[in-house]
């Protein structure tokens, strides 16, 4: 994994309120210095709880380099930190988001968030634009492609060891990758058009509970970064 260079932000209000205007300033540091305007700077020295941080002059830049209207990089990215916010449930336990496989499954789902509030041409758009991301981020596709939710209370609770689900998930893709087109897309159907939602219920919950810490659950979660990987790249 290589270092990112941040046009969105998502800090999380524990960490604002505990570490103060250093750990602000610090914030401040990531985005363009000559871009600062003295009363948003305050502002934000001054905020307590959790904020989304966007850098506006990376979000036109990224727009420009891909061909693609500013307005729909700025939802994207906002988007995409909103799901970070929205999974921000580890208080009191500490987040799974500093391990490497917390990092993959975490940025993958904020992407899934982010690719699910657009349609048509503006999805694919989005799309072309979260295949500019590390690999972190491109799991978004295959966490989207995941079985249906139904399967994912089991999962979430662990009465389903990862080695189980994993033989099964590889199976099924197995057998969908020797179907026609067309006959494919519809035994996909039934997978596809609330596939991910379970999955990042369960990291919620499992973040929210501690479960992650627990060495079977972590043997699971580090099986779904893998599969988010492998099928992201």
């Amino acid at each position: 994994m290589k270092d990112v260079v941040a046009v969105g932000l998502y800090v999380r209000g524990s960490a604002m309120g505990a570490q103060g205007r250093d750990f602000r300033q610090e914030v401040l540091r990531l985005g363009e210095e000559e871009a600062r305007t003295e009363g948003a700077e305050e502002a934000f020295l001054d905020h307590e709880g959790p904020v989304i941080f966007l850098c506006p002059e990376r979000v036109v830049g990224w727009a420009e380099e891909k061909g693609v209207r500013v307005a729909l990089v700025q939802d994207k990215v906002y988007y995409h930190e909103l799901g970070h916010a929205l999974m921000d449930t580890a208080d009191p336990y500490p987040d799974p988001y500093g391990e490497s496989w917390g990092r993959v499954v975490e940025e993958s789902l904020a992407n899934l968030v982010a690719w699910r509030r657009f349609r048509g041409q503006e999805a694919a758009w989005v799309a072309r634009l979260i295949q500019d991301q590390p690999p972190e981020y491109r799991g978004y596709a295959a966490a989207a492609a995941l079985p249906h939710p139904l399967f994912w209370p089991e999962i979430a609770h662990l009465r389903v060891p990862w080695e189980y689900w994993e033989e099964w998930w590889w199976r099924y893709r197995h057998f969908l990758r020797g179907i026609p087109g067309r006959l494919r897309t519809f035994l996909e159907l039934p997978f596809s058009p609330d596939g991910g939602s379970g999955l990042y219920r369960a990291w919620r919950e499992s973040k929210r509970r501690g479960l992650w810490r627990e060495p079977a659950t972590q043997r699971f979660w580090r099986g779904v970064a893998r599969l988010l990987l492998e099928e992201g790249v």
